[in-house]
């Protein structure tokens, strides 16, 4: 888990420079344990101010992303 949570964070941090400070954590998913979700918080730097901004993705077992709010 650590693997993936890790790969996330470098994956933002590589090519979406205008989100800082990422951080991603596990999230449970009982509804399907072949669904790994994650928690993704960090802050988006504009140029007029910082927000802060969340969301979650899921990866499948076939390795395919789902991002959403």
């Amino acid at each position: 888990m650590d693997f993936c949570r890790r790969s996330i964070r470098a994956s933002i941090e590589k090519y979406e420079p205008r989100l800082r400070n990422v951080v991603v954590n596990s999230v449970p998913n009982e509804d399907d344990p072949f669904h790994l979700r994650f928690e993704i918080r960090a802050q988006l730097v504009t140029e007029r101010e910082v927000l802060p901004v969340s969301f979650y993705t899921t990866l499948d077992s076939a390795g395919q992303a789902d991002v959403g709010r």
